[in-house]
């Protein structure tokens, strides 16, 4: 028997990053949806301030509150560039051939422990994730799974 033939790579690990960076912003984007509908449909889920908290932090500024002006877009904004920049290592990780469904779910906790490691370098009073009620840790890893699954699955069909 015959080993298969290996394709030749069709992209460069550059680029590969760059369409990393695209579907994070994606699953950026999707996640931003989702957190938007789920604050809509159901009342006990506050607005988390987490992505404008790390700005906030990053520029020595006092945390901000849900009265602070234009805090939706500072928390959009931030939310996509702080996922573009998540992606890039999925663009790798593909490129490497590390892809699939597997892949989406060694992505999750890379986002899961680079939003923690991040939260906790900034010094962001928060507790730690496995402190959260189980409610709020389901809901957590959910929005990461969903992060990870559509930017994934952007990601796996372009790197070749």
């Amino acid at each position: 028997m015959s080993r298969p033939q290996m394709r030749a790579l069709q992209t460069t690990l550059l680029s590969a990053c760059m369409y990393g960076l695209g579907g994070g912003l994606i699953g950026g984007a999707a996640l931003f949806l989702v957190n938007r509908t789920e604050a809509l449909v159901l009342p006990f889920r506050l607005n988390l301030l987490f992505p404008a908290r790390m700005l906030f932090s990053m520029l020595g500024r006092p945390p901000p509150t849900q009265a602070t002006k234009g805090i939706g877009c500072i928390n959009f904004l931030v939310g996509l560039v702080y996922s573009g920049v998540i992606g890039i290592a999925r663009g790798a990780m593909a490129w490497y051939g590390i892809r699939g469904p597997i892949a989406d779910f060694m992505f999750m906790s890379v986002r899961l422990v680079v939003g923690q490691s991040v939260i906790r370098g900034l010094r962001i009073d928060t507790p730690l994730i496995w402190n959260w009620p189980a409610c709020d840790q389901m809901f957590d890893l959910f929005h990461k799974t969903i992060y990870a699954v559509i930017t994934g699955f952007f990601i796996d069909r372009r790197v070749v």
